[in-house]
Parts: structure tokens; C-alpha cells; sequence
């Protein structure tokens, strides 16, 4: 997870040539000559205007992140006092005169351009569009309503009950819909709010991708059950008692082989796994630990740290500006899945990990192989915890929220109905019915951070990540070896290389296609998914 307000970018430009990947090449021109160039539209008032409102999200983000893992309860009153006033400073500057004043220069503009200085433009016309339709008041109100719904989250999820979130809860959705009608929409009010994450997706669009996805899914788990290949795996020796601290000391060891850097980085802990970044060089991720659940933590951290590495890998050179995040969510999404649910889930990962395992807990793994960890960390099983959810059924958590989303924000179902609708849509999709709250429709933060169009991200970016590694397969050399002895830098490079470095400079749509040479689609990932079952289970 992504924390919404992240990715602030502070560090001064360096002379590293980059360009759009269709573009790259000898002609690449380097990117500080182009952050000066362009004094039709007043660049450096631009410019300024972006730093500024970076470095306010940045300050922000941090007391975020630490409310999520240091900050005492009694601190709950001044933080959400602190975070509202902030994002109201940082929307000020949104709707100043300044701001509008360049966005009209930007709009009448006709003469020289390029590819950077488009993106440039049409990231800060997005900016300010969205902020100049949000009043002041609804962006305090909106603010100290998150801060309130994040602990009164974490209450009910200790004691799991969620009635003790229901009324902060009902507050966010309420907000969130005014924020839908304050954006504007054509067809679906919840469009406003996916587009925040995923430019130019809708309801509309999703449903028929979602829909395949579903079917495909239940009919491959229904086949697993008719044919009572379910349960056929050991899995039993991961749900032993592992100490944190060696938990702890494996994500370190594998966060060092994918190169991420500690020196401009922390891995702290949190009770929901996430990521933020203040800077390439201030990029934090946490993570969980569980007694008796060793994939628990190992999978959490590895997703983390795709996030964390995103973060790291953008251009210095677009820091303080607006494209400096992920392409979108679910790109961001990609990188982290890329990593927690296709390479970490290899054969080849777990002949590098069994050893580093066996040192790590002596004596535990002594007659376990690669072959048994990779059969065990792919086991299907239809199971209540999205993030500890076997790639098959995962994107079925993922619709369930997507359609529970798109009824709250229709106004279609109220949230005291949420923990049965829940209910019902697990036991109709995966066969499982949660025993409480906890484990049900109070296992994930996100609609405390008010991120209602978030989830759908997380299938895009699974999606996303198929179609990267059929790429990756073709233009890496060897690649399965050098994931098998550990050399897992060879990957970061090459996700640098064609997405991390560009930041937003690319819509998704467009990135995806000078990456892969397709559009998004779900084949890949339904031929990725099938085969992988057809090779453990048959």
C-alpha cells in the first residue's frame, strides 16, 4: 500500500539524460536543461508553485506516517489539528492567484513543445483543476475526519467490532461523496474517485475486465475442488513459531538483494504494512510481523519494498514537481506485485532462499526444499485476508471491495451494512464466511485514509505486472538463473530502466504500451495464472 498523501520530492536536479522510452536514445536531452527552458509560461514560477506544494505533502506525509507507527494515542487532537492545516496550506497555493494565473498562460500556450514539457503541463493542469474544485472548508473538514477514522480503524480492529468505526466511517463516505460531486463525473459517481488513482478509468471500463477476471477465477478454484486437489499441499512447516527477530533479519537480507537503499530508506513496523516517501533519498516502508505465519511478514515486506523501490528509482531531476510519483496506483501496485507475487513466488526465489532460511532458523528447515517452499508459498486456498491471499483468489478480495465501493459511493447500501454484505460476497465468491469484524470488513486501513477508489488499483496492477514479466522474460538474459543465485539487482534495473525512472512523465495507458507494445489487458495474467496452476496442482 501506497499511503495517498506521499511522494514528495526534494532533492536538486542532477544531469542524467532521460526521455520518454520511445524517445530515448542519442538525442536524449538531458532533463535540467529542460526544467529552464520554457519562460513562455513563466517556468520558474511553475516550478516554484510545484516544490512548494511537494514540500507541504512531504511534511505531511511524515506526521502521517508517524501516527501509523510512533505517535502516542493522546496525540490524536494536535495531529489531526496539524495535518488539516497543512493540507489546507497546501490547497491554497493550489487555488491562489498565482496558480491560476499560470494555468491560463498554460492553456493559451502554442509555441515550441515537447514531450517533457506537455507532461509537465497537463500534471499541473490536473492539479490545479482538481483543486480549485474543492472549497477550503471541505478540505479541513475532509482532513480531521481521516486523522479521527484512522484510530477509531485501529480501535475496532482490536476489539473487532465495527460498530466502534461506523460513525467515522459513515463520516469519510459522506465526505467522499461530495468530493465525487465537487470533481464532476458523466456516468458513474465513483468514476471521480477511481480516476484519482487510475487516469481515464471507469466503472464502465472495469466491469467487463473485473468480470472475466471473477469468472475465470471461481471456475479454476471449482475445478481445484471437484477434482479435491485443495489441501493436497504442505503448507503446515510456514505456520510454525518463527521469532520476529529472524523474520526480521530474512526481509532485511532480501531487501539488500533487490537493492534497496537503506541508507536513504527505513523498514519500521506498523499494524498495517505501507509505504511513503519524502524524498528519492527519505522513501519508508513497514511491515508486520505474525507468531506463526512466516509468509505473514516475508511477502508484506517484499511488497513493500517494490513500492520502496519505485520511490528510489525516480529521477531526481522531477523532484518537487508533480511528476514525481508512480505513473499511477496501479503501475505503483505493479512493482510491488511484480515482486510479492510473481518473482518471490518462483521456484528459482526459493532455491536462493531455503539457504539463507536454513541459517537464519537452524534445525526448522533441515528436510524442507525449494521445491516444498515454492509448492507451499502457491498454495490455493480460499482464505478471509486479502493480503495473505494465494494469486488466484486474490483478485476476488480485490472485486468484492469494488463492488462494495461502488454501492457505498452510489449510495446504494449505508455502512451499517457493510460487515453483512461482506459476508455474503465472501461466501459467495471464495466459500468462506469471517467468524468477526476483524477478519472480515475491518482487515484493511484504506477507507480510513478515505482511498475509495483505491482497491481496483490493486488488480491493475496485477495485470500490469503480467504483461512486465511475459517482457521481462524476453529481454532479460537468463533471467530464471539470476533470480536462483540471488541476483535480483539484474530486475530492479531493468523496472528503472523502462518504468521508475519517468515518474508521471507517462500516463499509464501510454506506458504500458511503449513498455510491452500492447494495451492493459487480462490474457496475461489469466495465461500466467493457469499455467502456474497447472504446474503445482496436475
Amino acid at each position: 500500500m501506497v499511503f495517498v498523501l506521499t511522494i514528495s520530492m526534494m532533492n536538486p536536479p542532477a544531469n542524467i539524460a532521460i526521455a520518454k522510452p520511445k524517445n530515448a536514445g542519442a538525442n536524449a536531452r538531458p532533463m535540467s536543461s529542460l526544467l529552464n527552458k520554457y519562460s513562455v509560461v513563466n517556468t520558474p514560477s511553475i516550478f516554484a508553485l510545484m516544490a512548494k506544494v511537494k514540500d507541504i505533502e512531504g511534511a505531511s506525509s511524515l506526521l502521517a506516517w508517524d501516527q501509523e507507527t510512533y505517535m502516542p494515542p493522546g496525540g490524536l487532537e494536535a495531529r489531526s489539528n496539524q495535518t488539516a492545516a497543512l493540507d489546507v496550506i497546501s490547497h491554497s497555493y493550489l487555488i491562489s492567484d498565482e496558480a491560476k494565473s499560470i494555468s491560463e498562460k498554460i492553456r493559451n500556450f502554442s509555441g515550441y513543445s515537447n514531450d517533457f514539457q506537455d507532461s509537465m503541463f497537463r500534471l499541473y493542469l490536473r492539479e490545479y483543476d482538481k483543486a480549485v474544485k474543492l472549497p477550503e472548508n471541505f478540505v479541513l473538514e475532509y482532513s480531521r475526519a481521516k486523522t479521527i477514522a484512522i484510530e477509531s480503524w485501529k480501535k475496532a480492529y482490536k476489539e473487532s467490532d465495527f460498530r466502534i468505526y461506523e460513525k467515522d466511517l459513515s463520516k469519510v463516505i459522506e465526505l467522499k461523496i461530495q468530493e465525487a460531486e465537487y470533481l464532476g463525473y458523466e456516468n458513474n459517481r465513483y468514476d471521480a474517485l477511481i480516476d484519482l488513482y487510475e487516469p481515464g478509468i471507469t466503472v464502465q471500463k472495469l466491469i467487463p475486465i473485473f468480470d472475466k477476471l471473477k469468472n475465470k477465477s471461481i471456475d479454476i478454484l471449482n475445478k481445484l475442488k471437484e477434482d479435491e486437489k485443495l489441501d493436497t499441499i504442505n503448507d503446515a512447516f510456514l505456520k510454525k513459531s518463527y521469532p520476529s527477530e529472524g523474520q526480521l533479519k530474512f526481509s532485511k537480507l532480501v531487501a539488500d538483494k533487490m537493492t534497496f537503499d537503506f541508507f536513504n530508506g527505513r523498514l519500521d513496523l506498523s499494524m498495517h504494512p505501507f509505504t511513503t516517501s519524502f524524498s528519492t533519498k527519505d522513501v519508508r516502508i513497514t511491515t508486520r510481523l505474525s507468531d506463526n505465519e512466516l509468509r505473514s511478514n516475508i511477502f508484506s515486506t517484499i511488497h513493500e519494498l517494490g513500492h520502496g523501490l519505485y520511490e528510489q528509482g525516480i529521477e531526481q531531476e522531477l523532484n518537487r514537481t508533480f511528476a514525481a510519483d508512480g505513473a499511477s496506483y496501479g503501475m505503483h501496485e505493479s512493482q510491488s506485485l511484480i515482486w510479492e507475487n510473481i518473482i518471490a513466488r518462483t521456484h528459482e526465489f526459493w532455491t536462493w532462499g531455503i539457504t539463507h532460511l536454513r541459517q537464519i532458523y537452524p534445525g526448522s528447515f533441515n528436510n524442507i526444499y525449494s521445491i516444498d517452499l515454492y509448492n507451499a508459498v502457491n498454495v490455493v486456498r480460499p482464505s478471509l485476508i486479502r493480503i495473505e491471499a494465494d494469486e488466484l483468489t486474490y483478485n476476488l478480495h480485490i472485486i468484492i471491495r469494488f463492488e462494495i465501493e461502488n454501492l457505498l459511493i452510489n449510495k446504494k447500501i449505508k455502512p451499517y451494512e457493510i460487515p453483512d454484505y461482506w459476508r455474503n460476497k465472501y461466501r459467495e465468491y471464495l466459500g468462506v464466511i469471517p467468524p468477526n469484524d476483524t477478519f472480515g470488513c475491518l482487515q484493511d486501513i484504506h477507507w480510513s485514509h478515505g482511498s475509495f477508489g483505491y482497491f481496483p488499483s490493486y488488480t491493475l496492477g496485477k495485470l500490469y505486472a503480467a504483461m512486465l514479466w511475459a517482457k521481462m522474460n524476453q529481454e532479460i538474459p537468463n533471467l530464471h538463473h539470476e533470480i536462483s543465485i540471488g541476483n535480483f539487482g539484474v530486475i530492479r534495473n531493468w523496472l528503472k530502466l523502462k518504468i521508475h525512472r519517468f515518474g508521471k512523465l507517462e500516463t499509464p495507458e501510454d506506458l504500458i504500451m511503449d513498455v510491452t507494445g500492447s494495451v492493459l489487458n487480462e490474457e496475461p495474467f489469466i495465461n500466467y495464472i493457469t499455467k502456474k496452476i497447472q504446474d503445482i496442482y496436475y
